[in-house]
């Protein structure tokens, strides 16, 4: 298929330009038109100036003199040539906690388990491990189960979304006893009763899940060789989500 060329005129020089676009024409015929047009207007001097616009100064560690652009520079208040001068600039007395001599640990309570340790201002846990515990405790919420009346714990992203909140165990039992469904063959009783078989652990990696996120039920028969073994607890086998893509994709394989 012929792709119709657009033709137009330079805005500098006045000559001819043709187009490989076929929606609009290129306003110049050459980079050197291009630049000659923005530099009589102007916008090519700024664009240059701002680039050119650049704040020199000696690094406070080892005296190198250094050129950074004015907005890097204004973001950090101290300014060094490499980050290993960052780090010895905040080591011994350039430490912004250093006092008479030794650098000043005030004695703080863990936010998470309430242990008293000696930290930095900057400090909040006593340990990465209480770090962590707290960021998963912001995304957890507790619930009350509107069946039995017993508190537990959920994402927040479960709470939003669900207008009934169960329990896991009566969660279960909720869909085990669903209209219409044989709880002796219902997949969702199956798949749970594999994961506590299993300990909620992966049988390739070893991941294990408490709580069962991120585990899969896997029928070691596929449900399109045997329907009948499709509920049968012997059939199953708890692997995590990339076990269980890789086995099916051995399967489809084989």
């Amino acid at each position: 298929m012929l792709i119709e060329h657009r033709t137009g005129t330079c805005q500098q020089c006045g000559k001819q330009t043709i187009g490989r676009c076929k929606y609009r024409a290129p306003k110049f015929c050459s980079r050197s038109c291009q630049d000659a047009y923005h530099r009589k207007r102007g916008s090519f001097d700024d664009m240059i100036a701002a680039q050119r616009d650049r704040v020199a100064f000696a690094c406070p560690v080892c005296g190198r003199r250094v050129e950074r652009k004015r907005g890097n520079y204004l973001k950090t208040k101290t300014h060094c040539c490499s980050r290993s001068c960052s780090a010895k600039l905040r080591t011994g007395k350039r430490n912004p906690n250093y006092r008479h001599g030794k650098v000043i640990r005030a004695t703080k309570t863990c936010q998470q388990c309430g242990v008293m340790f000696e930290g930095l201002s900057k400090h909040k846990f006593c340990s990465l491990k209480c770090a962590f515990h707290s960021f998963r405790k912001a995304k957890w919420v507790n619930l009350t189960c509107t069946k039995c009346g017993r508190h537990y714990e959920a994402r927040r992203a479960n709470r939003i979304y669900r207008r009934h909140f169960y329990c896991p165990e009566c969660y279960e039992a909720w869909k085990a006893n669903m209209p219409g469904r044989d709880p002796d063959h219902c997949h969702e009783v199956w798949a749970i009763a594999v994961k506590k078989r299993d300990n909620f652990t992966c049988q390739l990696c070893g991941y294990h899940s408490q709580e069962g996120f991120n585990l899969h039920a896997h029928h070691i028969v596929p449900f399109k060789d045997d329907k009948r073994l499709a509920t049968r607890l012997s059939n199953g086998i708890t692997l995590c989500v990339t076990c269980h893509q890789l086995e099916t994709i051995a399967n489809r394989l084989a």
